[in-house]
Parts: C-alpha cells; structure tokens; sequence
C-alpha cells in the first residue's frame, strides 16, 4: 500500500466545511466543526513532520519519536529553520484543535464557521510553504 498522503485529511475538512455551511442547523454541526479543526491540524502536522525529516540529515538530531513533545517539537523545528508563519499557523491549529478535542465548549469570540475556515486557512498555507521533495 502506498504510504498516506496527509493532505487528504485537509480536503475531508473542506469537504465536511461546504456541506456543515449551508446546513449550519444540523443536528452533527458541532461534532463536524470539532473534526474539521481536528483534521485540518493532523493534516498540517504530519506534512509538517514529513517536511523535517526529509530536511534532517541527521535523524536522530530531530527526534520524533511519537510521544506528546512531537507535536512541540515540530513548531520549534520550523522556527529554528526560519518557517516562522508555518510554526504560528501549526501553533494556532494545535491550540484550537486541543480545545476542540478535550474540551465541553470552546469559548472563542468567533463563530464556528470562521473557526473552521481560519483553521483550514493555516493547514493550506502550511501544506504551500512547506514543499516536500521526494
């Protein structure tokens, strides 16, 4: 099997982002906005991971390992490389995805929609800055 290519989890956020915004009042609109800030980030993230360590020549100098700190690891590995507005943007979606994923309510002064569009914003421009080469 050929090995998953993250930005699929970032065109299920835009896809479940059209149909959640013109049915805002379905009974699920909570549980879709949650999951597309969720999906938007791991997506972000996991292109973020592959981008440092197709950088790394030194593997073992990155070390992410999958525990807690990779996520952290990540957005000091892009600051120290001078992807600054990656690093914010990836700080910015793990922020709300954690609020979104662990806590009852999330308490923004925006509404879910421009949540989820911000969130999705971020995740394409790190997906743009950060080119992969094979």
């Amino acid at each position: 099997m050929p090995p998953f290519t993250w930005n699929q989890y970032l065109i299920l956020s835009k896809t479940w982002y059209a149909q959640v915004s013109s049915n805002p009042a379905h009974e699920l609109s909570e549980a879709i906005y949650r999951n597309i800030i969720s999906r938007a980030y791991y997506g972000a993230l996991n292109h973020a991971r592959s981008y440092a360590t197709g950088l790394e020549k030194d593997p073992l100098k990155l070390d992410l390992s999958h525990d807690t700190s990779t996520h952290e690891k990540i957005i000091i590995y892009l600051n120290s490389h001078k992807r600054v507005q990656a690093a914010l943007c990836l700080r910015r979606l793990k922020k709300l995805r954690v609020k979104c994923d662990y806590h009852d309510t999330v308490s923004e002064n925006k509404g879910w929609l421009a949540l989820c569009q911000e969130s999705i914003q971020d995740s394409e421009y790190i997906f743009n800055a950060l080119t992969i080469h094979p």
